[in-house]
């Protein structure tokens, strides 16, 4: 059987946003390219071959709320509103990577055809550095260190999976 390999980036607003960049960029400290995906689902991404900050970032372009995000020929908007993390997009992949920064409030179903999965979501240190407001720009610097320190601790859990 193919491992096939995907990359799920729930929402989480512009808070959720700074979390998942650290998780993700702890993750690439630690030798993980989650750009080396099969398929690639942010809130609202999905683009192959794109750096994984711009799929993020396009997960934050809420209608009535955020500009799209041009990516190539196309603007991306916040998926969300569709089905939460859109981890449904996964099926038919062996193998998920399933980063959930609204698991508290907004929990996902894994895809049946998944075999391989990690899920990491924020721990209460960053729930509560998250703070009540979602789109608090403020925060940015606490909630991104609080996503890098989640992300460079799930590093061997992720690796197993991933490999």
């Amino acid at each position: 059987m193919v491992n096939r390999r995907a990359v799920v980036l729930g929402p989480g607003g512009v808070v959720g946003t700074a979390w998942s960049l650290g998780v993700v960029e702890g993750l690439r400290r630690n030798r993980i390219e989650l750009a080396d995906a099969d398929l690639l689902v942010g809130a609202s991404a999905g683009a192959d071959g794109v750096p994984v900050h711009r799929v993020v970032t396009a997960s934050t372009a809420m209608p009535g709320m955020a500009a799209p995000v041009t990516i190539g020929a196309h603007r991306y908007i916040d998926g969300a509103p569709r089905n939460g993390s859109n981890a449904d997009l996964a099926e038919g992949m062996s193998t998920l990577i399933l980063i959930e920064p609204l698991a508290h409030v907004f929990p996902t179903t894994v895809p049946s055809s998944v075999r391989r999965v990690a899920r990491i979501v924020p721990d209460p240190v960053a729930i509560e550095t998250f703070g009540p407001d979602l789109d608090d720009r403020s925060s940015w610097p606490a909630v991104f260190a609080a996503g890098l320190r989640q992300g460079k601790a799930a590093a061997d859990e992720v690796r197993a999976v991933w490999q």
